[in-house]
């Protein structure tokens, strides 16, 4: 870490993890050894998601703004086995493929997916780069982004494991990706074209985490994907489970169904107090 992060009040965000917490992690995904490659960034990206779910529970149960700083993220994710959102997986994941030799960095980017509005900075991704080749990275969404590295070239049409095209496209003032919807291209993440510095989230996540206009607030939300392609998803106090031989749906309408739920689908114990949704 250079001088000038050292002395920073944020030298938190720039904590690089140690062999030991790179080891440690790795056994919380469920992954052995991986190596500087495109195989090896496409397994951590599935076992990541597969291991460690999407959630916004500190923020709407404990009305708190999530810490950033890489050893309290390791802290709640490698240790206390949590969630997280985009900000917080994203950016721990960033600090592991660093450790793994993968040329890692951030990215501002917008969601303009669904919105007939200009939407804010309002999310993080990834570029890693194997030193042959750039991909995205994103485990902190869900939803329509690829749940596989893609590669950030321009002109070509990429197809994801869920059998969802995606195509890059190159502007001025950023690179736009776009997503097969209904037999035509949309406009699914807009982001920088250049480097995020980790400060730069700040502001970003405190918005996401306080705002009314962001969704964090409204809802409590979760959901993992598992190695049999089921995905469990909860909104609200819907329970959703998809992919496998039948859909299902359950309501959870009390907070020991809740707990349960989180338990058994989502590998979480959630030890701060919960509002049952109704």
């Amino acid at each position: 870490m250079t001088s000038d992060k050292l002395c920073s009040p944020f030298k938190g965000l720039y904590e690089t993890l140690s062999e030991d917490k790179t080891l440690l992690y790795l056994e919380r995904i469920g992954v052995k050894d991986a190596d500087v490659s495109e195989k090896s960034l496409g397994l951590l990206m599935k076992c990541h998601l597969e291991s460690v779910p999407f959630e916004n529970f500190d923020v709407f149960h404990a009305h708190s703004e999530p810490s950033l700083d890489i050893n309290d993220l390791f802290e709640k994710i490698v240790i206390k086995r949590r969630g997280g959102y985009c900000f917080e997986l994203n950016g721990l994941f960033c600090a592991l493929l660093d450790s793994l030799g993968f040329k890692a960095e951030s990215r501002t980017a917008r969601i303009p997916y669904g919105k007939n509005f200009p939407a804010p900075k309002a999310h993080r991704i990834i570029i890693a780069d194997t030193g042959e080749r750039k991909y995205f990275c994103d485990i902190g969404f869900g939803g329509p982004v690829p749940y596989s590295p893609i590669p950030l070239e321009f002109g070509k049409t990429f197809v994801c494991d869920a059998g969802r095209s995606y195509r890059f496209e190159e502007r001025e003032d950023g690179i736009l990706l776009e997503t097969e919807k209904d037999g035509e291209y949309v406009p699914l993440l807009f982001f920088s074209s250049k480097a995020s510095d980790p400060v730069d989230f700040l502001p970003l996540n405190a918005f996401c985490s306080r705002s009314c206009h962001e969704p964090f607030l409204k809802k409590q939300m979760m959901w993992r994907l598992t190695r049999e392609g089921i995905k469990y998803s909860l909104n609200g106090g819907l329970l959703k489970i998809t992919g496998g031989e039948r859909d299902e749906e359950y309501i959870l309408d009390t907070e020991d169904a809740l707990r349960e739920a989180l338990d058994k689908y989502f590998g979480v114990k959630y030890d701060g107090s919960l509002r049952a949704w109704l």
